[in-house]
């Protein structure tokens, strides 16, 4: 059963979907193809502000990604980069069997998040 926090984060909508403002993204699985996680964050300053997610999935993949949303906002980068698996479980409660990988991929997508960032420049190629 899953934790009330957990409980919780699914029910608000403060921890789902994609914003304009993110300053980082990044997901993991492969859309359309099994389970699948995103993650926009905005980073200011080492810290989290906001932490959002979308999974098309099963209702155990939506309590783990909004419930690590929840553990990393107000966070440092830092720390956020130190959040394992275990932690997000201890966090999540238990999940039913064969939904664990969930874990280790929303941990997957906030650490490529913060490693990702979206404002940086793209090399522009310009016609001569």
């Amino acid at each position: 059963m899953i934790s009330e926090l957990a409980s919780r984060c699914v029910q608000s909508d403060e921890f789902w979907g994609p914003f304009d403002a993110a300053s980082h993204y990044s997901s993991s699985g492969t859309r359309g193809c099994g389970p699948y996680l995103e993650i926009w964050l905005i980073v200011e300053n080492g810290m989290v502000l906001k932490a959002t997610c979308r999974t098309p999935g099963c209702p155990s993949s939506r309590a783990v990604g909004a419930t690590a949303c929840a553990l990393v906002k107000g966070r440092e980068v830092k720390a956020v980069l130190s959040l394992t698996a275990n932690d997000l479980s201890n966090a999540v409660g238990v999940l039913p069997e064969g939904k664990e990988d969930y874990l280790k991929m929303a941990v997957e997508a906030l650490h490529l998040a913060i490693v990702s960032d979206m404002r940086k420049e793209e090399p522009s190629c310009e016609l001569v």
